[in-house]
């Protein structure tokens, strides 16, 4: 389990610093990488997830309204949405 972990941070460690170096479009809401050493480490870690999740759901979109991607429309089994 600790090689996984350490495979995974890697890995979002990597796109955090692509994130970083790109500057994609979805990343400016974010704004600039804060001075203050522990809302940096906060910053870092939400910039890391949001490029895995990105990566994992194979979101492409630069919209910075969703940064995410767009949310999924469930449809009920009759084919009507449920939202």
């Amino acid at each position: 389990m600790a090689t996984l972990n350490a495979e995974i941070t890697a890995r979002t460690d990597q796109l955090r610093d692509q994130a970083v170096r790109e500057q994609p479009a979805w990343l400016a809401p974010l704004g600039a990488r804060p001075d203050d050493a522990a809302l940096a480490r906060q910053w870092d870690q939400v910039i890391g997830l949001a490029a895995a999740y990105r990566e994992t759901y194979g979101i492409t979109t630069a919209d910075v309204a969703s940064p995410l991607g767009y949310p999924i429309r469930r449809q009920r089994p009759s084919g009507r949405r449920l939202a």
